[in-house]
């Protein structure tokens, strides 16, 4: 579920082409409430987690982790987000270059009443968040002449740069963030690629009211041979005391 492309989103689009500069800006939003909301994030968008390196396969953000027999596909409550984009061109004589820059925020506020959790007192009146927040700067510059009859272009620079957190809270809260850059210059003559990583705090662990009565009642009370026993004949036959008729 893309709420980027939901049919309720706010949208806004400014743009400007020359022919020597060229600028498009975008602005979109979402605000959405009630009882069936989709519990996982949106994606972060290609450009952030292609800088990273990140496994198409594992795209989605983490959802919340489910009691036996739940399904929490859908829960209540309220979200919220949007996405800032920002593309400059500028092309004057045998020079090209070209920025991009991507901002986002999405922030998804959960009804926990009826969970039981790690903390008594957590979240704020029982509603518990979770979220991302991310940027992408990317900056390309050519330069081009003609050769051979055609007119080519040589890149002398090209940076990428983003930086992403994943936040969870309020009461505990969790935070996990990132940041990368990569790039070549002179046409790869020199190539750099570096990044850094963080988490702090603590996360709230819950699960469903009412679940399994046994589930701190080991199933197994004792055994025979035990482990490490020695002087045990290799004719002996196994033996298990269960808690459970």
């Amino acid at each position: 579920y893309d709420y980027a492309t939901a049919p309720h989103r706010f949208k806004v689009e400014l743009g400007l082409d020359a022919k020597i500069l060229g600028v498009t800006a975008g602005i979109y939003g979402y605000f959405m409430m009630g009882s069936q909301l989709p519990v996982a994030l949106p994606p972060k968008p290609q450009i952030i987690r292609n800088v990273f390196n990140d496994d198409p396969m594992l795209s989605l953000p983490d959802q919340m982790e489910a009691a036996p027999g739940q399904n929490l596909d859908f829960e209540s409550g309220f979200a919220f987000g949007m996405v800032n984009d920002f593309h400059l061109g500028i092309d004057v004589l045998v020079f090209r270059l070209n920025i991009d820059f991507v901002m986002g925020l999405d922030v998804l506020m959960v009804d926990m009443s009826g969970y039981e959790c790690s903390f008594e007192e957590f979240g704020i009146n029982q509603y518990y968040g979770r979220g991302q927040a991310y940027a992408y700067l990317g900056i390309k510059g050519e330069v081009g002449g003609r050769l051979f009859g055609k007119v080519r272009y040589f890149t002398f620079a090209h940076l990428e740069a983003a930086a992403d957190i994943d936040f969870k809270g309020p009461k505990p809260t969790w935070m996990k963030g990132r940041a990368a850059i990569r790039g070549e210059l002179l046409g790869g003559l020199i190539e750099f690629d570096t990044r850094v990583e963080f988490e702090r705090g603590e996360e709230l662990a819950c699960t469903q009211g009412g679940g399994d009565i046994f589930e701190d009642i080991p199933i197994v009370e004792d055994f025979d041979p035990r482990d490490g026993d020695t002087d045990r004949s290799v004719f002996t036959s196994p033996q298990m005391a269960f808690d459970f008729p």
